[in-house]
């Protein structure tokens, strides 16, 4: 009975595949792409897999779309055990054109792809649920402009490189602060404006993140900051440090 099975499903396959059958599965190749590919569903044509079908990765994961000369082509949905999931384009059994990438624990990239090279170009990525940022990015990070928005209501608008804010950009922030400014590394450095909640304000040079050369207003009255150092009336001697060190500077480094 078990041979008599294995003859009929060879004979179902016999109009396409010419090398005949092991294991009750046509020998059917699927071209390989970064790992080896075993198909399990679909036509085959001069012994390469063809026409819709299903084949499953030497790494757990199972990919349905349209074979072409063994190659994995056009609208594929590929998923893997352990949950990410990609739906988009394929061109020779790489991601090729866009797509959405979805990963354990809600990251999510949804934008273009090349030759298997993720995420260039626009596009969307989600940091669990809750960080988005829409914008320009290479290599799987910000890179270029965006913006990027926290669940909390703060928001950073400008110029990200290798996924930090480097550039001019505008943070503002849900308890009324805002600078408008100049960015190194994720901290503000350069030119730039502070505005903290009840009006107290800074405009000048920051450096690494605090304010190192410039003039402002604190509690009403008027001040200056030379070298990183406070100068005002209530002051003698330039020893103390600046005053408006961004309350939320820390926060913005955790969260972006």
């Amino acid at each position: 009975m078990r041979f008599e099975k294995l003859a009929t499903i060879c004979i179902f396959f016999a109009f396409v595949v010419a090398e005949g059958c092991f294991n009750g599965k046509p020998k059917c190749k699927v071209r390989k792409s970064v790992v080896e590919w075993t198909l399990i569903e679909g036509g085959c044509k001069d012994g390469f897999a063809h026409g819709p079908g299903k084949a499953e990765g030497s790494d757990g994961r199972v990919c349905e779309g349209e074979f072409v000369d063994g190659w994995l082509g056009g609208h594929v949905t590929c998923e893997h055990p352990e949950g990410d999931k990609f739906v988009g384009e394929f061109r020779k059994g790489k991601p090729h054109g866009q797509g959405v990438l979805s990963l354990p624990g809600g990251d999510r990239f949804e934008g273009e792809f090349f030759h298997g090279q993720m995420w260039e170009g626009k596009g969307v990525l989600t940091y669990g649920p809750g960080l988005k940022y829409t914008g320009e990015i290479k290599h799987g990070h910000p890179w270029g402009k965006g913006v990027i928005v926290s669940e909390t209501g703060d928001s950073y608008e400008g110029d990200y490189k290798e996924g930090k804010r480097t550039g001019h950009g505008v943070a503002t922030y849900k308890n009324g602060e805002k600078y408008v400014g100049e960015w190194k590394s994720d901290k503000r450095h350069g030119q730039g404006e502070l505005t903290m909640p009840g009006g107290d304000r800074f405009e000048g040079e920051f450096k690494k993140g605090v304010p190192f050369n410039g003039h402002g207003i604190l509690h009403g009255k008027a001040f200056k900051v030379k070298d990183g150092k406070y100068l005002g009336p209530e002051m003698k001697t330039p020893d103390e440090p600046a005053p408006l060190e961004p309350s939320a500077e820390g926060k913005e480094d955790k969260n972006e």
